[in-house]
């Protein structure tokens, strides 16, 4: 047999054990669930550890009356909302005046008729669900509107970075236009010998190319920071994609005369074609800020790596000479919620603390050279692939000595 389901918890406080009695086998058999007190501090007690639907309340009861009982109800946060129905002989106005003041719901006079009663407590049950339902969707509300808050603050602060992205390039564009225009102008009102045709041939060609190169990362950028841009996630394997990019980058690797190894490196969750133009830009870097007379040296590696707190990680400038040594990348627990932590070292120039601090601005460049504004651009994008995962990413460096690039992804 199943057991009956209660419409409602009601708490009955009266000193005379005969109208508890009367009145609770009336609620019963009606099905709510009752509870009796026979005085206020027992009501207040038995309030406190587990709050009725509704309270009915004697007024005149010895050394705590109905009134002092409700005020202290309507004084505690976590009774205060449960409404309280005073039942007394007391029929003067001045009685229910005062009743209201302390905070109750309704006031009905003895002797009364258990359908008046049984109507009011429906009533004040109704409008109780009401109001926890109401308070529930202000909450959901409330959430909602400080979810909305955080998504129009990021379009906000995106589409400002865009407006001056954009900005940027237009003033990036203008100096290889001015110099297929100076080209082309030398062109026309030189084109006698010794007229050097070849090089400024190739000049217009090299800045054809770096206007090509600043519309491809403008693109590529405001794909990133799109409001709905969407990431296609699925299993690749970065020791697939690195030999992938290094067949791309052949040429590049071959005029540097550079040494690239790896480890064995892990399977993620991500987009394919992002993730390829992650280690793509990241070894361009590498192959083009070398040391004269020193063969380029590069190494990609991973770890895998408890998850820790961004707050936990070091500074821009402590970070400046830190390396660390290959890992096994079998070593982890499956069991635990980790990233890798992926890294692409190398023996070149290197960046000095200044650049170091600055190399993530938002145009970050060294100085005014093509090759390191276009570079400075590239590992913006970098950051941009990386934190849309919610990785992270930084840079180690000793001037000198190389970079060491770092940036975490989520375990598949």
């Amino acid at each position: 047999m199943n057991p009956q389901k209660h419409i409602g918890k009601i708490l009955i406080v009266d000193d005379t054990p005969y109208n508890l009695k009367v009145l609770s086998n009336l609620l019963l058999q009606k099905g709510y669930e009752v509870r009796q007190a026979l005085n206020g501090q027992i009501a207040l007690k038995s309030v406190m550890e587990e709050p009725p639907d509704v309270i009915l309340l004697d007024i005149i009861m010895p050394d705590m009356d109905g009134y002092q009982v409700c005020e202290q109800l309507k004084a505690c946060e976590k009774t205060a909302k449960i409404p309280v129905i005073f039942l007394t002989v007391l029929d003067d106005i001045e009685y229910k005046v005062k009743a209201w003041s302390y905070g109750s719901v309704d006031y009905i006079t003895k002797p009364f008729y258990f359908s008046e009663i049984l109507i009011r407590i429906e009533n004040q049950i109704k409008i109780s669900l009401y109001q926890k339902e109401l308070r529930h969707k202000n909450q959901e509300l409330e959430q909602e509107n400080q979810i909305l808050s955080q998504i129009n603050n990021r379009l906000i602060k995106e589409t400002n970075e865009l407006i001056t992205w954009i900005a940027r390039i237009y003033q990036e564009i203008k100096f290889p236009l001015h110099l297929i225009a100076q080209n082309l102008e030398r062109l026309k009102t030189e084109y006698l010998p010794p007229l050097d045709a070849p090089h400024h041939a190739n000049q217009i060609f090299q800045a054809t190319l770096a206007m090509e190169q600043l519309i491809n990362y403008l693109v590529d950028y405001a794909c990133l920071i799109a409001p709905y841009n969407s990431l296609e996630l699925k299993s690749i394997s970065c020791q697939t994609i690195l030999r992938e990019t290094l067949k791309n980058l052949a040429t590049e690797i071959q005029l540097t005369g550079a040494t690239i190894t790896y480890s064995k490196l892990p399977n993620i969750r991500g987009d394919r074609k992002k993730i390829k133009q992650l280690f793509e830009y990241l070894l361009r870097y590498a192959l083009t800020f070398t040391r004269a007379e020193v063969s380029p040296e590069i190494k990609v590696f991973a770890e895998y790596r408890e998850c820790q707190p961004e707050a936990n990680l070091p500074s821009s400038s402590e970070r400046v000479s830190e390396r660390i040594s290959e890992p096994d990348i079998g070593k982890k627990n499956p069991n635990t919620h980790g990233e890798w932590r992926l890294a692409i070292q190398d023996n070149g120039i290197g960046m000095a603390a200044k650049d170091l601090e600055n190399i993530f601005a938002s145009f970050p460049y060294l100085d005014e050279s093509p090759e390191d504004r276009s570079m400075g651009m590239s590992l913006l994008i970098c950051r941009k692939i990386v934190e849309s995962y919610g990785g992270r990413f930084w840079v180690e460096s000793t001037p000198g000595l190389g970079n060491c690039f770092y940036f975490t992804m989520p375990m598949q």
